[in-house]
């Protein structure tokens, strides 16, 4: 019995790209890794400074998966796309480009020699950084089949470990996409030496026939989305995988029972749109629970995993940290606790942690602020004086860092209601003709704001690699 490689590619899909945030992303990939499928498929870069951020982050939290990410067809990204995923535990680099002539001539202006040219110099530049290498002809069944197996057998011998054939039309029907495989292999014996990846559109409802069928021809991988509009399918197949391994001859890495609850949080991520999420009230307002500082540690996380939140050990910790700091002053309803989790969890290494602030504020003296910062096993502290005690502690905080970012914007609101409301800071920090937002809460605006800065700061320390 062989084992079936289940790459996951909703991080791929467009829907993805238009519903989920930066942090729902990441989301979803940990859930995705908590279900251990084989592989999860970044979308190729078009965003470099974002994507490479979320390629990064994505890197932290999948720990036994393999990450793949794309490369552009030539391989001229190769080195930078690999530097975003290069601290995962296992990497792989993909190179794709369509196999029909009017598609290679009007996207990529590429002959059919070019064709072959560039995939070879592609995986070759992306095999010299990387130890496993995909090549992904797309647009497989209207190919030109000389193309095809041209660009197929440059890959090959370029480095590329996986040969993926895709049918983005889902127009094959299972018969002749076993036909169009066996005669693949027949006329490229080079196949013999790779595993060979198939990825089924089921805009027909051919997926799961196609894609089960194939499986006797020897196929290794198949593509899956496991969240979005696609799940239910790809349910259908992870179930059919489980309960019939004996009979289809293959077994995958997939833990199906806990896939199941997994797929349905990742899923659930794709049902609120940007810009449409549901507010949740505040507790006082009859909805949810309040929480205090003497709630213990499990009931906080329960709470925590009934607004939606599948967190790792790490997050977890976090959250708790800060809800306890924010529950030291007031009781925490669901919309703060949902704030909490926002803003701590699921963020980039903190390089500058906070240790203390001091600020003095008068109508008759200047403001001034102390800023005490822990970087790794350094302490390191800044007194300043400003236009007011938050003025005052930015500047402080350009002291201990050694450089002026630019504030392009500077925003402040409660979050939730009362005297004792909790206060949310918004910072953007400009810097490369980019800008970088923080955030930060507290009972305390200007800890809020001091909080947000280093938010900030951090995520321009982690992805430019200044520390």
């Amino acid at each position: 019995m062989r084992n079936l490689i289940i790459n996951d590619i909703t991080l791929c899909t467009k829907e993805a790209s238009d519903v989920l945030s930066f942090r729902e992303k990441v989301q979803a990939a940990r859930l995705l890794g908590k279900m251990n499928v084989s592989q999860i498929t970044l979308p190729l870069m078009k965003n470099h400074k974002a994507d490479a951020l979320l390629a990064r982050t994505v890197a932290s939290v999948v720990t036994d998966s393999v990450l793949c990410a794309h490369v552009l067809p030539d391989g001229s990204d190769a080195a930078e796309v690999y530097a975003s995923i290069a601290t995962a535990k296992h990497k792989k680099l993909a190179l794709a480009l369509p196999m029909s002539q009017a598609q290679l001539e009007f996207f990529y202006h590429l002959k059919p020699a070019g064709a072959i040219d560039t995939v070879k110099n592609g995986i070759a530049a992306a095999r010299a950084l990387c130890d496993s290498v995909e090549f992904v002809a797309q647009d497989t069944m209207r190919s030109d089949y000389a193309i095809l197996t041209g660009c197929i057998a440059a890959a090959i011998e370029a480095g590329a470990d996986t040969v993926t054939l895709c049918d983005p039309e889902g127009y094959a029907l299972p018969g002749e996409m076993i036909a169009f495989i066996q005669k693949l292999e027949s006329d490229l014996p080079a196949l013999e030496n790779v595993k060979l990846g198939l990825h089924c559109s089921d805009a027909c409802g051919l997926a799961l026939a196609t894609s089960l069928e194939a499986l006797q021809t020897g196929i290794a991988q198949i593509n899956v989305c496991c969240a979005g509009k696609q799940a239910p399918n790809t349910a259908t197949v992870l179930a059919i995988l489980s309960q019939r391994e004996e009979a289809l001859g293959v077994s995958t890495s997939v833990l199906y029972t806990e896939a199941k609850s997994c797929a349905k949080s990742a899923s659930g991520l794709f049902e609120q749109k940007p810009g449409s999420k549901t507010m949740l009230m505040p507790a006082n307002e009859g909805e949810g629970v309040m929480l205090d500082a003497a709630t213990d540690k499990h009931a906080v996380l329960a709470e925590v995993a009934k607004l939606g939140y599948s967190l790792s050990t790490e997050d977890s910790n976090r959250v708790f940290e800060e809800f306890k700091r924010i529950a030291a002053n007031k009781p925490i309803g669901t919309r703060e606790l949902d704030t909490i989790v926002a803003a701590v969890a699921m963020q980039v290494p903190s390089t500058y942690r906070l240790i203390t602030y001091v600020t003095n504020s008068g109508n008759t003296f200047q403001s001034s602020a102390h800023i005490t910062v822990e970087k790794g096993d350094k302490t390191l502290q800044a007194i300043s004086l400003g236009d007011g005690p938050i003025d005052a502690a930015f500047k402080a905080l350009e002291q201990i860092v050694g450089h002026h970012y630019e504030l392009d914007d500077f925003q402040i609101h409660a979050v939730t209601e009362g005297r004792e409301a909790v206060g949310s800071a918004l910072v953007k920090l400009r810097f490369e003709d980019k800008l970088i937002a923080g955030q930060g809460i507290s009972t305390d605006i200007i800890g809020a704001s001091i909080r947000a800065y280093l938010d900030a700061l951090n995520k321009i320390v982690y992805e430019e690699g200044r520390a």
